[in-house]
């Protein structure tokens, strides 16, 4: 038998040109799953419409937002370009409100998150001052 060939990396087939720029399948047939109603299907060929459609949205919408950035001479895209970009872009009416709820409640689970993490600072630190204070006590008794 002729020794196997190891799997070609860096070579772009014809069939795979511009899916780079898409998002994995299984997250959108899960936001599909989500949004439609329980009954309704997907075949594949929607599928890879909704994923292809979905790819190039998100190139335009960042694009769009990195040149929001770069007009305030920064080089980090923000929440708040993206949130313009969805404005300039007349997508506001459609969903704007929604993504603002969103950044809302994923900032303040942020904050929430580092208030727990401060909180298990303290736990720990008082953990292990008892810790030792146990020790001493033992040592001296």
């Amino acid at each position: 038998s002729s020794p196997s060939k190891p799997p070609v990396t860096g070579v772009k087939r014809p069939h795979d040109q511009g899916h780079e720029f898409e998002p994995p399948p299984h997250c959108i047939r899960k936001i599909l799953k989500q949004s439609l109603p329980d009954h309704a299907t997907v075949s594949k060929e929607a599928n890879s419409a909704f994923t292809r459609a979905s790819g190039i949205f998100i190139l335009y919408l960042s694009s769009c937002a990195n040149d929001l950035a770069r007009d305030h001479s920064r080089t980090t895209v923000s929440s708040q370009d993206v949130l313009d970009a969805v404005s300039e872009l007349e997508l506001g009416p459609l969903f704007g409100s929604k993504m603002e709820e969103f950044l809302k409640a994923y900032q303040q689970d942020e904050v929430n998150k580092k208030i727990e993490k401060e909180k298990q600072k303290v736990i720990e630190i008082k953990m292990k001052e008892e810790e030792e204070k146990k020790k001493g006590e033992m040592e001296m008794g």
